[in-house]
């Protein structure tokens, strides 16, 4: 009736699902900050990480970020380029008016950040502003009410 190969198969599938550990209801979810630490544990030199947050519309590079979880790096070059991030209204900011950052680094690029635009929709005033330094370079970061 059942083949040789029908056993193995079922004995198989049943050790292998034997093995796997149970998933404790009890424990927590894990939190965005701690997804977000998990992804960004090795940062490329040069890259700036900006991630998105509810309630406020940012685009980078072409690509909208609105919420958590969505994000864009920003690769920097030996172009020297400067990148502008577009940020609409938003009712959960103080500042109520689009703005607009803008992001560079130099002379070299071995600066790795992360951008969460949270601390952006906290900020109570504009401009915004942001260093970071590694070495001889750095990272400027300036948010300012577009006119």
């Amino acid at each position: 009736m059942f083949s040789y190969k029908a056993l193995v198969f079922i004995f198989t599938t049943l050790s292998i699902t034997s093995l796997a550990a149970p998933v404790d209801p009890a424990t927590p979810l894990v939190s965005r900050d701690d997804l977000n630490a998990r992804a960004w544990d090795n940062p490329i030199p040069g890259v700036v990480r900006v991630q998105g947050v509810e309630g406020l519309k940012a685009t980078v590079d072409g690509k909208t970020l609105d919420r958590s979880g969505l994000f864009r790096d920003i690769i920097f070059a030996n172009d020297h380029r400067n990148y502008f991030i577009e940020v609409t209204n938003s009712e959960y900011t103080s500042w109520r008016a689009p703005a607009e950052c803008a992001i560079g680094m130099g002379p070299g690029y071995s600066v790795s950040y992360e951008f969460d635009l949270l601390a952006l929709r906290e900020a109570v005033t504009l401009p915004f502003t942001k260093e970071v330094k590694k070495g001889d370079d750095t990272l400027s970061i300036v948010c300012y009410k577009k006119v």
